[in-house]
């Protein structure tokens, strides 16, 4: 079996064991789970061969608001594509390590927002390469820096439109 193969069930397994996770949860009385993402990347300089080094292009620190180098421009343009695409993106800045990025889109359905969690990884690796960069997932990809995550806000709502996770105390 070739890695494309395993990665294709891979995706299959976990699709399957979210279905049943969603069948299960309205089989208990819940109508709608939603996810909204918050994913975190590094753009990395490419060699002269056009491989990935681990050189970031900025020096950028949290919330920098002023364009700093290449990397501004990258995650302008990967939000206008997004933008492009129907995302709503919701905010679009520089993390706290250099070369590292943060780009959030408003939640939406639990599959369809997975779905755009992939398309969106698939959107800044090809924006990257454009623009002479390796844009990365990777929590870690750099020893004494901050590492990457993805945070997700979660919303569960029964059928009556209550959110589950709502306390009123």
């Amino acid at each position: 079996m070739s890695i494309q193969q395993k990665e294709s069930h891979l995706l299959e397994i976990l699709e399957a064991t979210l279905n049943r996770a969603l069948y299960h949860m309205e089989k208990v009385g819940f109508k709608s789970f939603n996810l909204g993402p918050e994913p975190e990347f590094f753009l990395f300089k490419l060699d002269e061969n056009g491989d990935p080094t681990l050189e970031v292009n900025d020096k950028g620190s949290y919330f920098d608001l002023a364009p700093t180098d290449l990397a501004d421009n990258t995650r302008r343009e990967i939000v206008n594509v997004l933008t492009k695409m129907g995302f709503e993106v919701e905010a679009s800045h520089h993390e706290v390590a250099v070369g590292q990025h943060e780009i959030d889109f408003k939640y939406d359905e639990v599959l369809r927002a997975c779905d755009k969690i992939q398309i969106f990884k698939l959107v800044v690796k090809t924006i990257a390469r454009k623009h002479g960069l390796y844009a990365t997932f990777m929590a870690k990809p750099k020893f004494g820096i901050a590492g990457s995550g993805m945070h997700c806000n979660m919303s569960l709502f029964d059928a009556e439109g209550n959110n589950a996770f709502f306390d009123p105390k």
